[in-house]
């Protein structure tokens, strides 16, 4: 075997059958607390990329990290990587503060920016970074002007 035949198989294991598509924010925000673990949001970060069709059809979702209390760990190529198997044209990220503070930190506004960048390299858009908290505030970079 040659390894031109060694092609990697991507099979989707993780769906979102009870939306279909992502219309706004409050939408979004809703089906990305869905993804947390019960209890999770207030334990520790974790770091999800949803993958889009064109017309917001979900196609599914990766759990890109799980951190401790203050951060987690974001590898950037896992998002794009997870864009280019399900065939997205669009990427949805999302984490949580544990901390209750709905406000991005220097190092979300840096990370947001480097996925923005790489998502326009590779033809992909960034349509929203969600930052959860434990209780029902949420922040939206895209309702921010920030994306």
């Amino acid at each position: 075997m040659t390894a031109r035949e060694l092609v990697p198989v991507y099979k989707r294991s993780e769906y979102a059958p009870d939306v279909e598509f992502i219309t706004n924010t409050f939408q979004a925000a809703r089906y990305l607390r869905s993804l947390y673990p019960l209890d999770e949001l207030e334990m520790r970060e974790r770091f999800y990329a949803v993958y889009l069709t064109r017309n917001h059809k979900v196609l599914g979702f990766r759990l890109i990290s799980a951190g401790g209390i203050c951060s987690t760990v974001v590898d950037v190529r896992l998002i794009m990587q997870g864009a280019l198997l399900t065939n997205a044209t669009g990427i949805l990220i999302c984490h949580n503060h544990p901390s209750g503070n709905k406000n991005p930190s220097e190092q979300d506004l840096s990370i947001t920016k480097t996925i923005s960048e790489a998502a326009k390299v590779m033809d992909f858009q960034l349509l929203d970074h969600i930052i959860l908290t434990p209780g029902p505030d949420f922040y939206s970079f895209c309702n921010e002007g920030r994306l």
